[in-house]
C-alpha cells in the first residue's frame, strides 16, 4: 500500500499543460518550446523543483496562448491568484478560517449534512477541495456562507489606480496608522 503522503501531485497548470499537448499531439520538447521555455524548466516545474506560483509574466501569457483561456486561468492554476484574493478578507489564514466555519454549517445543514464528508474537515484536507464544496454548497442552497466576493468594479477601480499611479498607493486609507508626532511651531 502506498502512503499518500508520499505521492506529490502535477501541478494543476502543468496538468492543463500537458493534457493541452497531448490533445493537440506534440510532444513535451515542442510543447516547452511553444511555451518559450526549456524542457528543463518545465521539469521543474512539474516536480516542484520550482514553484508554478512563481512564473515570470512572459510564461503566464505563453501558457494563456497555448491553453486558449484568458491569463487570469493561468494564474489561479499557478497559484498567483487563489480564492481568496476574491473575497473581502484579510489574508489566506483568515480565509482558511472562514471555510472551516462555513464546513461546519454545512455538515449541521437538514438537507445537505448527512451527505457531508467528514474528511474535509480532517488538518491534512486539501483547501481547494474545502473550496469547492463549500462554493457548490453556496450554489445548491442559494446561501453565502464566504461573504460577499470583490466586485467587478473594485477589481476595475483597483487596477486603473494601480496603472494611473505607478507609486505605490495606500489601498486602504482608513486603515492607515495615525502620525503620532507632534509639530512644533
Amino acid at each position: 500500500m502506498t502512503d499518500k503522503n508520499t505521492i506529490t501531485s502535477i501541478p494543476p497548470l502543468i496538468a492543463a499543460l500537458e493534457e493541452a499537448a497531448e490533445r493537440k499531439g506534440i510532444n513535451k520538447q515542442e510543447l516547452a518550446s511553444a511555451l518559450g521555455v526549456t524542457y528543463g524548466y518545465l521539469a521543474q516545474l512539474k516536480s516542484g523543483i520550482r514553484e508554478t506560483r512563481n512564473i515570470g509574466d512572459e510564461f503566464a501569457d505563453n501558457c494563456a496562448t497555448f491553453l486558449g483561456v484568458p491569463r487570469i486561468k493561468v494564474l489561479i492554476r499557478a497559484g498567483r491568484v487563489r480564492a481568496s484574493d476574491f473575497y473581502d478578507v484579510a489574508g489566506e489564514e483568515a480565509f482558511r478560517l472562514k471555510v472551516s466555519a462555513a464546513l461546519k454549517i454545512i455538515k449541521m445543514d437538514i438537507e445537505w449534512g448527512p451527505y457531508f464528508p467528514y474528511q474535509l474537515l480532517e488538518p491534512n484536507a486539501d483547501p481547494m477541495i474545502q473550496q469547492f464544496v463549500v462554493l457548490l454548497y453556496e450554489k445548491a442552497s442559494n446561501k453565502m456562507l464566504l461573504g460577499e466576493k470583490v466586485s467587478a468594479q473594485e477589481w476595475a477601480a483597483t487596477l486603473e489606480a494601480a496603472r494611473s499611479h505607478p507609486e505605490p498607493v495606500d489601498l486602504a486609507p482608513e486603515a492607515a496608522p495615525k502620525s503620532r508626532r507632534s509639530r512644533q511651531a
